[in-house]
């Protein structure tokens, strides 16, 4: 099925191929700054960050905080799915909102190292205020995110603690893939380069 890039919010599928070349070095860049950004925040360093994984690999969590960032014929959603029980000892309510607003700070700074990545293709994006809520939409739409979206995902690990990462980007149109062309081997923002928002 053919899908158009005005509408219903997908790319068409000749701009996603074309861009198929570029995306690598942009997911990797991403990989690193998420890796960088989760250990940054809370200020523990053995985080890992396990790229090797199939998509099956995993459960993604019950809950799921997101992050949008959006600019001129460029959409793009960052995804961050976890296991309340894995970030507190108890069900204490306190402790949830810690861990809510950690990871919301946790997306404001992947956020804004992407926005970094996209101002060095010249692409001018805002970002919007994160948000937490529950569910496993994932697993709903990943036919679509695979069939007409730029999709990555990976997984990182702090002992029992894991975060399944995604990131989908909409490239809707060529303009902006020949934009992203432009992010060959670009230094990839440190934390200390990003301000929390």
């Amino acid at each position: 099925m053919r899908h158009s890039a005005h509408g219903n919010g997908y790319a068409e599928p000749q701009i996603v191929n074309s861009i198929e070349g570029t995306f690598p070095q942009i997911r990797d860049g991403f990989r690193k700054i998420a890796a960088e950004r989760i250990r940054y925040i809370t200020g523990t360093t053995d985080w890992v960050s396990d790229d090797d994984v199939k998509w099956d690999d995993f459960v993604y969590g019950n809950r799921l905080a997101l992050i949008s960032i959006a600019g001129k014929d460029l959409r793009c959603t960052i995804k961050c799915h976890f296991q309340l029980e894995e970030f507190v000892t108890a069900p204490d309510q306190a402790d949830a909102l810690k861990t809510f607003d950690l990871l919301r700070e946790f997306l404001n700074l992947c956020a804004g190292g992407l926005k970094i990545i996209f101002q060095t293709s010249e692409l001018t994006t805002g970002i919007s205020l994160p948000i937490v809520t529950s569910g496993y939409d994932e697993i709903v739409f990943s036919e679509s995110y695979r069939g007409a979206r730029l999709f990555d995902y990976f997984r990182l690990t702090s002992g029992k603690k894991s975060l399944v990462v995604t990131l989908v980007i909409e490239p809707g149109s060529e303009r902006v893939v020949e934009q992203l062309r432009k992010f060959v081997n670009a230094d990839v923002p440190s934390s200390d380069d990003v301000e929390f928002l």
